[in-house]
């Protein structure tokens, strides 16, 4: 019988509860780095998202061989030619920086870009891993404009409340909590259900469908 078990490579409660909604449904046990024994962290230094989350995931593959779940994600401006994106966390640092840092530097930014061209977007790629060298990739976009908000910040999540999306006059956290469908590991998770549930060979559950 095939092993169930889904790594999912994040200890972050809030990417946990996302993956979890999605795959809840689904005859599998999800499992975390913590739950394997895996205490140290992948490294994030690749100049593309699809790189980084691919290199997650063959981080946590050759650790445990259990098939895995990784995301990275940023913020791409468009003035700034997609900066700071995948460096979304370090920002012109070599550090990690606070989510107040973040959201500081965002709005110094927004002062120095012409207001008809503060175009950008949340990006998310995830990385379903199943064998050496064996994966599958999707991505998840949402698009909007930088217009810096004083609502409260979710912790790790500094640019949701920097994301003003006009076609629901709300920032970001405020309607993905109304339209999920916005969320970008979501629609990036979703694209990737069929390769897992082929994997698993599972049946496609009736909402999936439409």
């Amino acid at each position: 019988m095939k092993d169930r078990r889904l790594l999912i490579g994040t200890n972050n409660p809030q990417k946990l509860k996302d993956f979890q909604a999605i795959l809840g449904g689904l005859d599998l046990e999800l499992i975390t780095p913590v739950e394997c024994g895996i205490t140290d962290s992948p490294a994030e230094d690749a100049s593309t998202f699809e790189q980084n989350s691919l290199a997650k995931a063959t981080f946590y593959w050759e650790r445990v061989h259990v098939p895995c779940l990784t995301d990275d994600s940023g913020a791409e401006i468009a003035f700034l030619h997609g900066a700071p994106g995948v460096r979304t966390r370090r920002w012109d640092s070599e550090e990690e920086l606070t989510d107040e840092v973040i959201r500081t530097k965002a709005i110094a930014a927004t002062k120095a870009i012409p207001a008809d061209q503060r175009q950008m977007q949340l990006r998310n790629v995830v990385t379903f891993m199943f064998g050496d060298d064996q994966f599958a990739q999707a991505e998840g976009v949402v698009p909007g404009v930088l217009q810096p908000s004083d609502l409260q910040m979710t912790p790790g999540y500094p640019f949701d409340v920097l994301l003003y999306l006009p076609q629901f006059q709300q920032w970001y956290v405020q309607a993905k909590k109304e339209h999920p469908e916005l969320n970008h590991r979501r629609q990036a998770l979703l694209k990737l259900l069929p390769h897992i549930q082929q994997f698993y060979h599972d049946p496609v559950r009736s909402e999936e469908k439409s």
